[in-house]
């Protein structure tokens, strides 16, 4: 049988890209520029790589700094940023990988940046404020571009109920938004707030914190992942579970490590006796679609991938709406999919990219 997407430590891996505050990034003619939802140009094409607009402004690349631009393309804060994380260079492969702007980006031994979004992580506006890099260090802006918190930690992640984690000396706690520490250092790892608690590591256990830094929910747990949809995915003794507000586990622990997704829209993906397949709230499985992989719900849809490799979506009754043609789909974000197809040569490490509605008809087809 087939299993879900894994879950690795810390990080859930997401098929969330596409439209965005309905504006959604194309590449053409080796640049990046965003299409509306019709598929008409809105943003012309002027950047080595462009981010997901959130709060009104995306993260745009170009002359080897970040910026960003409003969604009628303008630049409103300055390109002066660094790459978040160094890009290695002079690998003899044709594309190495590393970090950029929270996602992962390809370099050629050129130098030249050849970007495709796989996960993301973050540095986005949240809250009216983005995280950024600036000499070796992460600090926090506003829409003006103003530094608002000095770049002086080693890691950070974005602003959610307020508080944002942070990394120092090898430690993580929370800061607020005048860049005071709410809750110290003290942590071996920390994740967003999400319903008033965060899923936090110490002595090499998880538990949950409130703003205050007390422990909310104590439970000891191997691994825990932020709530969604009122309930944490949590490992007890190698197997997922998932447990209420209070701390209760209101689906036991029977999936195996890594083999379930947080709840979305009432379900939850996860790996059962049968092979993949979605759960509800009271643990009942509801189906199990033939399929390898299954992802998590978004506007309705969800992406599987059959054994053949191919990407498709399905409908919460299990029905096919869109048939698996695809490399890779991603998920549904305000009625449009990001979707990939097979490269067009062997030299060609990523296939044509396009958009598709809920009916898969393309609103940006794919330039082969």
């Amino acid at each position: 049988m087939g299993h879900s997407m894994a879950i690795a430590d810390g990080d859930i891996l997401s098929l969330s890209k596409g439209f965005s505050q309905k504006l959604g990034k194309v590449l053409v003619n080796g640049q990046y520029g965003y299409v509306d939802v019709s598929g008409k140009e809105s943003i012309k094409p002027a950047y080595q790589w462009a981010g997901d607009f959130s709060e009104g402004l995306a993260c745009v690349f170009r002359d080897q700094r970040v910026g960003y631009i409003d969604k009628n393309g303008k630049i409103v804060v300055q390109p002066r940023f660094e790459i978040p994380v160094p890009l290695q260079k002079g690998l003899p492969q044709a594309l190495v990988t590393g970090w950029f702007a929270g996602e992962i980006v390809q370099l050629g031994n050129d130098g030249r940046i050849n970007v495709w979004p796989q996960f993301e992580l973050g540095y986005k506006f949240s809250e009216g404020m983005a995280c950024v890099k600036t000499k070796g260090k992460y600090g926090y802006i506003d829409k003006t571009g103003k530094l608002l918190i000095d770049p002086v930690f080693e890691d950070a992640g974005s602003f959610n109920e307020g508080l944002a984690w942070v990394q120092q000396g090898g430690r993580y706690g929370y800061i607020d938004k005048t860049g005071e520490f709410v809750i110290k250092l003290q942590f071996e790892k920390a994740h967003d707030f999400a319903h008033g608690v965060a899923a936090v590591r110490l002595n090499g256990k998880y538990h949950y914190i409130d703003k205050k830094g007390n422990i909310a929910i104590k439970g000891e747990f191997e691994s825990a992942r932020a709530f969604s949809d009122g309930l944490g995915l949590v490992q007890i003794d190698g197997k997922m579970g998932f447990i209420d507000g209070e701390g209760n586990l209101v689906i036991r622990p029977r999936f195996p490590a890594g083999r379930a997704l947080p709840f979305s829209e009432g379900l939850a993906a996860v790996e059962t006796e049968k092979g993949v397949g979605y759960i509800d709230k009271t643990g009942a499985v509801v189906m199990n679609p033939d399929a390898m992989y299954c992802f998590s719900f978004s506007e309705g849809l969800a992406v599987v991938v059959t054994n053949d490799f191919k990407s498709g979506y399905i409908d919460k009754k299990g029905n096919v709406v869109i048939k698996p043609l695809y490399r890779v789909g991603y998920s549904f974000s305000e009625g449009r999919a990001l979707v990939e197809l097979e490269a067009n040569n062997a030299r060609s490490f990523f296939g044509p990219v396009g958009y598709i509605d809920k009916q898969g008809k393309y609103i940006w087809t794919p330039k082969k």
